[in-house]
C-alpha cells in the first residue's frame, strides 16, 4: 500500500510534468518549428499515459492475487508495446522532429529531479498533542 506522501509525491510530479511540458512546448512554439513543439507534447504525452498506466499496472499487482500477478506482467508488456508504437508512428509519419520527440520523453526525469530538489524530504507535519 502506498502512503499519503507517496499519493502526494506521485501527484505532484504529474504537476510538474504537465508544467514542463506546456512550458517547454511554448517555448519551442515561439523558437522552433512547430515539429518541434509537436515532438514536445507527443514526448510529454506519453510520459504522462505511461506514468497513468504504470500506475494502474503496479495496482493491479498487489489487488489481484494471482490474476494481478499476471495481468501486471501482461499490461506492463502491453503498455510498451504500445508505448513503442506510438513513437515509432509519430517517427515514421514524420510528424515530429525527433529531437523535439527526445525533449519531450526526457520531462519525466526533469519532473522527478524538479520535485526532489523541491520537496527532498516529503514530509507530513506532525500533529501536535
Amino acid at each position: 500500500m502506498r502512503s499519503s506522501s507517496d499519493k502526494g509525491r506521485l501527484h505532484r510530479i504529474k504537476i510538474w510534468i504537465l508544467i514542463i511540458t506546456v512550458s517547454l512546448a511554448l517555448s519551442f512554439l515561439i523558437f522552433q518549428k512547430a515539429s518541434y513543439t509537436f515532438g514536445v507534447v507527443a514526448g510529454g504525452f506519453l510520459v504522462i499515459m505511461n506514468l497513468l498506466g504504470t500506475e494502474r499496472v503496479i495496482g493491479s499487482f498487489f489487488t489481484g492475487g494471482v490474476l494481478g500477478k499476471a495481468a501486471y506482467a501482461f499490461g506492463y508488456l502491453g503498455k510498451l508495446a504500445i508505448t513503442a508504437a506510438i513513437i515509432a508512428a509519430v517517427l515514421l509519419k514524420d510528424l515530429a522532429s525527433p529531437l523535439g520527440l527526445v525533449f519531450g520523453l526526457l520531462i519525466l526525469p526533469a519532473a522527478l529531479v524538479i520535485d526532489f530538489l523541491v520537496f527532498p524530504a516529503d514530509r507530513v507535519p506532525e500533529e501536535e498533542n
